[in-house]
Order: C-alpha cells, then sequence, then structure tokens
C-alpha cells in the first residue's frame, strides 16, 4: 500500500488510546459524513487554504475513494474527520 491507502487502513484499524468521559458528541448518528461548505488553512499559512467550501457526503456503508494531485486537500479531509 502507498501513503493515504495505509494512512486510511491505519485510522480504521485504529483503537484510541484518549478515554472519552463526555464533551461534545454529535446530536445523532447516521452513520454518514457530510463536509458542508468546509474550508481549511493551516494556522501557519492562514492565507493559502487547503480545501476552499468542500462539499460531499458518504452515505453508511458507502465506499469511497478521495484522488487529486499532491496537495490538494485527500489527507486533509480524513485528518479532519478524525
Amino acid at each position: 500500500m502507498s501513503g493515504a491507502s495505509s494512512k486510511i487502513i491505519e485510522f480504521i484499524d485504529h483503537k484510541t488510546l484518549i478515554e472519552s468521559r463526555g464533551g461534545l458528541k454529535p446530536e445523532s448518528k447516521s452513520g454518514e459524513i457530510e463536509f458542508k461548505n468546509v474550508s481549511f488553512a493551516y494556522p501557519t499559512k492562514k492565507d493559502v487554504k487547503i480545501l476552499d467550501k468542500v462539499n460531499f457526503t458518504v452515505k453508511k456503508n458507502q465506499v469511497v475513494a478521495l484522488v487529486g494531485k499532491s496537495g490538494c486537500g485527500k489527507t486533509t479531509c480524513v485528518s479532519l474527520i478524525e
């Protein structure tokens, strides 16, 4: 496996060491992941948007692939989901 695909497999297999005792939780769980007008820039380069008004929905049990050139935000999307 290469780059991003190994990161995704690692994410799926990950067992958290952080104990959750409450705090912010989703109001409900539908099994969907939805990005609505998501924009993102790293704090050190606030003028360079990695993501700019990105929209997509991943339905429960749907398999998707994020594709694009290096630096276009694929890994950032996965990191934001984490």
